[in-house]
């Protein structure tokens, strides 16, 4: 099956004055966000006005969205004649995305006159001093047209400069659209709120729960999975707290198996909560900001809670039950010899690495691990999520035969072979 190039669309739309869910209190500065009322359908143009918050912080994120992006890079002076001045001389002929960084008081006026010349969708966050409260007066955008307003939505005063690029990048720098900069911030931040706990009623843990109902009761999508710790391998440390592991694992074991789990329970709905933040990010990027769907070709939202169809877990594996059948991976590399899981049998088997091509919507490559024993003979999924060519360059030329990503088995000995598909 050829990589299609067919756009995926979000579904659900939550506005910026979305409410953030009742979990545990963080101290609380402020995002607020206009959209412009224009087609998702776009191509990736936007000009970003990040303005607000500590100088160090916006700075950083300026620098590493224009970076990351390949946008123009505007730094506004609180005085209105250097920003107008910014403007009036930086002709941006072609550039499809500009990040302008304003401090606080700035005119942006020009700027944004700018990106009307451009016929760029204006983007604005403001990220306030975590001290800051949410006020009438910061319901409205500055130097926008009436009917473009703007709500207010809570940001954790905890964030760091790099956690705030990962909320945005994925509109930014795709597979989301810009436009959907608003909805994407309210779903993220709602859940951050959650501080990793499965708290009842919240309505993205209720979402949860139905599919997690749903998955249990089909022993054949269970059965496609093995097992996994979520001790994380590059942290050492539990990517879930106990009472969430708990909760999930309820719903196929009657008894818990701490740190190990169902793995596709736990890499999906376990992810979602997380609220570990790892050197590649929170656990929940792969799923909530499109890369994994978009390296998988469906629907974009299809692996979210909020999903229009199926469940998170029953679309994953039907995405990869389709890829892995009928795409040809670009290298496979299996580590072969005695594996021993927690009840400290040994047995012949295989811990499998597919690594396939980047689709037309993520330059990133799709890494699909799995287990296979000698008896019996059935392959089953530990984890799938995007990797970068570092990466990839990394995991080909590891000599070293050993156990990845989790599984819940340990390899004690065996041989490496690394072959293209």
């Amino acid at each position: 099956m050829a990589r299609g190039d067919q756009r995926a669309t979000s579904t659900g739309d939550l506005g910026c004055d979305s409410k953030v869910g009742t979990g545990k209190e963080h101290p609380t500065g402020q995002v607020i966000c206009s959209i412009p009322p224009v087609s998702s359908g776009l191509p990736a143009r936007w000009l970003l006005l990040l303005d607000g918050g500590p100088e160090g912080v916006r700075a950083i994120v300026a620098a590493r969205v224009a970076g990351a992006t390949g946008a123009a890079h505007l730094v506004a002076s609180p005085a209105s004649s250097s920003t107008n001045a910014a403007a009036t001389t930086f002709r941006p002929d072609g550039a499809d995305r500009i990040v302008v960084e304003t401090a606080p008081g700035s005119d942006t006026s020009a700027i944004a006159d700018l990106g009307r010349r451009q016929n760029l969708p204006l983007l604005q966050v403001r990220l306030s001093l975590p001290q800051a409260k949410p006020s009438a007066e910061h319901i409205r955008m500055e130097n926008l047209p009436a009917t473009q307003t703007a709500g207010a939505i809570a940001l954790p005063g905890d964030l760091t400069s790099e956690q705030v690029v990962a909320l945005l990048m994925p509109c930014l720098g795709g597979p989301r659209q810009p436009t959907e900069l608003a909805a994407h911030l309210s779903r993220r931040l709602s859940i951050l709120s959650l501080a990793g706990l499965p708290v009842a009623g919240h309505p993205i843990v209720e979402q949860l729960t139905q599919h997690l109902e749903s998955d249990a009761a089909d022993e054949g999508l269970l059965d496609k999975w093995f097992s996994s710790t979520i001790i994380d391998e590059h942290t050492a440390q539990p990517v879930l707290h106990r009472e969430t592991f708990e909760w999930i694992d309820q719903f196929v074991s009657g008894t818990t198996r701490w740190p190990v789990s169902h793995a596709g329970l736990a890499h999906t709905y376990g992810y979602i909560l997380s609220s570990a933040w790892t050197p590649f990010g929170w656990k929940a990027d792969r799923y909530l900001d499109g890369k994994l769907a978009a390296a998988l070709n469906i629907g974009i939202d299809d692996l979210t809670p909020w999903a229009a169809r199926g469940t998170v877990l029953s679309n994953l594996t039907d995405a990869l039950d389709a890829m892995t059948s009928s795409e040809k991976p670009s290298y496979i590399i299996e580590e072969r010899g005695q594996l021993v899981g927690p009840l400290g049998v040994p047995r012949d088997g295989t811990l499998r690495t597919r690594i396939f091509e980047g689709s037309a919507l993520q330059a990133e490559r799709l890494l699909v691990y799995t287990i296979e024993f000698a008896e019996p003979t059935v392959e089953r999924y530990v984890t799938a999520f995007p990797m970068g060519e570092g990466g990839v360059g990394m995991l080909l030329n590891d000599t070293e035969s050993r156990s990845r990503f989790n599984v819940a088995e340990t390899l004690l000995s065996g041989s490496r072979t690394v072959r293209t598909g």
